[in-house]
């Protein structure tokens, strides 16, 4: 809806202008002229080019009403330095020159802007130019201006707009004279190596070029026209139906739209962009094309990422793409120089800088050190003056260094990271894994932690990968130091996972009793944040890598975690009886179902009558194991209603609900 209501808006905005007559436009100039003058004087104007594109069009209303083109220059140059991909501002700039008659200065704007903006309308105004340049320098001109037509369908012959450009070319052709037999002839098959090329172009007009193909090979030879119309009937049918879905990508984009730093107000013509993009790559059109000419089909999707940056020219992720299909279709090279021109585009993109670095260093071992040297090079840069480096930067520099040059390297790009004021505990970390997983060094590791945590002693994260790091050392002592000294200084909210980090290595390494202790300090350390069940606990402690002895629990709340010599008998009754529920889940259902309600009766019985025996102290220590007792057998049937193998539905059928399983012992 969203979109069939933008292009309902182009529709009228474009009906609205189209509509108007000419002493209206001329109204509204004399108007925008006198307004212009007396608010906007060009010393009162400033370019933003996110969010004044309606003060550029003011100042293109100045250059083009009343200012002449030597005072106009300066305010076009400024314009086009914002946006230098504007096809239309290209192309008022050059025509206000060519009005004038200033070939030169219009010679030296076609040269700037032809290459990066390929529009029909820019390079139609550059084959005027060409056509009157040589209009009466006779058949050297005349070769001029065919090679202008040969170079200007070499760059825009794949736009779906460029089917004037073919019958201009044509025309032009058909035209020049033939002194004698051999000229017509090679002038008839020039002629038809562009009807040929242009056929197999999906574009508007492609029905009207056909036909024109056939008239004209049924006028020079009817019995060779027959072996030529059949041979390219099956290339212009796909390159027509390929047209016919082009049309509806190509009708969804903006052509008046400016290229601006992306702001979310363009998101619909970027998705426009990207789904045009996926067609030419992967869609049907890239499968029907390869039939005809993969080279023409490798064509058209450079064009259209050509044209694509000319208005998503901000965009870090189209530069990507481009560069990225010029590198797996091997062309390498053209890669490199995509990401350096996105580079001038975007020169604060570290992705690109990335991306960039990462193509140099893949590109193979034939020149190992340059290339590993060209991609140190593009990482440096990323340094820039040093006060907006980020540490991610300091990072990457790292780990070039170290694979450019040698340890050596690495540590002076180090000890000069450490004097930046945006080094953080990330670039510690990064150099101590570096020395002791590709240096092999663990004393230089345990130094720069050590070295780090004279600054990071109030970051978790920080203490948390020391703490790993100690582990694979198997330096037990140190570890328990680290997590004493961490905790001492750490605050309460900040010292939750670091807590928890001790209490699981002494639960690993350490005994019992050294457990208990760490977790009774835990529990003290985090009062004020509150209580913690003992059964997430109890989950907790025992468990490994994902795998839990009760896998879901809802509202089930203990009051007192079971004693640690009867954790064993839980565990291996809830994995026989969910290995039995799993094996023969129907026939076991109805079963429990039945059988659950009794059996919670006589768990409640029991408990009743324990506790009609407390008060007799002889029988005191058989009440404690029959409490447990009741408490593994509750846990149990608790395991087999919420593993997921009974319905929720029939939880009420098997008379187990909150109330019963909160029982106070």
């Amino acid at each position: 809806m969203k979109l069939r209501n933008y292009r309902t808006a182009q529709k009228k905005r474009r009906h609205d202008v189209f509509s108007r007559s000419e002493t209206d436009c001329e109204s509204e100039k004399d108007e925008a002229s006198h307004w212009i003058n007396n608010k906007f004087p060009p010393s009162r104007i400033r370019f933003d080019p996110q969010v004044q594109i309606p003060g550029s069009s003011i100042l293109i209303f100045m250059a083009r009403l009343h200012l002449p083109i030597a005072e106009a220059t300066p305010i076009y140059e400024q314009l086009l330095t914002l946006f230098p991909t504007a096809a239309k501002f290209w192309r008022q700039y050059v025509e206000a020159h060519m009005a004038v008659n200033n070939d030169d200065a219009t010679k030296q704007i076609f040269s700037r802007c032809l290459l990066i903006c390929l529009q029909i309308p820019l390079w139609r105004c550059y084959i005027r130019f060409i056509r009157k340049a040589n209009d009466k320098k006779g058949v050297e001109g005349q070769e001029e201006t065919r090679k202008a037509f040969d170079f200007m369908l070499n760059y825009v012959g794949s736009d779906i707009a460029s089917g004037p450009v073919w019958m201009e070319y044509i025309s032009f052709l058909k035209s020049l004279p033939a002194q004698n037999t051999q000229e017509e002839s090679q002038r008839m098959t020039a002629v038809r190596k562009v009807y040929q090329k242009a056929i197999v172009t999906p574009m508007h007009h492609i029905e009207q070029l056909w036909k024109e193909y056939e008239n004209f090979e049924n006028s020079v030879s009817r019995q060779l026209a027959k072996g030529l119309i059949s041979e390219y009937q099956p290339k212009y049918t796909s390159a027509r139906a390929v047209y016919r879905e082009r049309k509806k990508y190509v009708d969804e984009i903006d052509w008046n739209m400016l290229a601006v730093p992306p702001t979310g107000s363009e998101e619909i013509q970027w998705m426009a962009w990207k789904r045009l993009l996926a067609f030419e790559n992967f869609g049907h059109a890239c499968h029907l094309m390869d039939r005809i000419d993969t080279a023409s089909s490798n064509k058209r999707v450079i064009f259209t990422y050509e044209q694509c940056l000319m208005y998503l020219y901000h965009y870090p992720d189209i530069w990507y793409d481009y560069a990225t299909w010029h590198a797996k279709g091997g062309s390498i090279d053209a890669a490199i120089k995509v990401f350096q021109r996105s580079l001038k585009a975007l020169p604060e993109s570290e992705m690109l800088r990335y991306a960039y670095a990462e193509l140099e260093e893949s590109r193979g071992a034939i020149q190992v050190l340059l290339v590993l040297h060209a991609a140190k090079k593009i990482y440096e840069s990323l340094l820039g003056d040093g006060v907006s480096t980020t540490a991610l930067a300091h990072i990457q520099l790292l780990r070039m260094s170290r694979k450019a040059h040698c340890i050596q390297s690495a540590r002076k790009y180090f000890l000069d990271a450490l004097k930046s004021s945006n080094c953080t505990y990330h670039v510690y970390i990064a150099y101590a894994m570096m020395a002791f997983c590709l240096d092999k060094d663990p004393k230089m590791a345990h130094n720069v932690f050590e070295a780090g945590l004279k600054r990071f002693m109030h970051e978790p994260v920080y203490i948390l990968e020391y703490a790993d790091f100690l582990t694979r050392l198997n330096d037990d002592q140190n570890i328990r130091a680290l997590f004493e000294r961490a905790l001492s200084s750490l605050p309460p909210d900040e010292s939750v996972e670091v807590w928890k980090k001790f209490a699981q290595f002494e639960q690993t390494y350490g005994d019992l009793a050294s457990m208990l202790k760490v977790e009774q300090r835990r529990k003290e350390a985090l009062s004020g944040s509150g209580p913690t069940p003992n059964v997430d606990i109890l989950c907790y402690y025992y468990s490994y890598l994902g795998i839990l002895f009760i896998l879901e629990v809802d509202t089930i709340f203990l009051i007192d975690p079971l004693p640690h010599k009867y954790h064993h008998h839980l565990l291996k009754f809830t994995e026989q009886q969910h290995k039995s529920f799993s094996f023969q889940h129907h026939e076991m259902s109805s079963f429990v179902m039945n059988q659950s309600e009794n059996l919670v009766e006589e768990v409640m019985k029991s408990h009743s009558t324990l506790q009609n025996t407390m008060n007799q102290s002889s029988v005191f220590s058989a009440v404690e194991e029959s409490h447990c007792v009741i408490k593994v057998v509750i846990f149990g049937i608790l395991f087999i209603i919420f593993v997921g193998e009974i319905p929720v539905r029939n939880r009420e059928e098997l008379g187990v609900s909150a109330s019963m399983v909160q029982v106070q012992f």
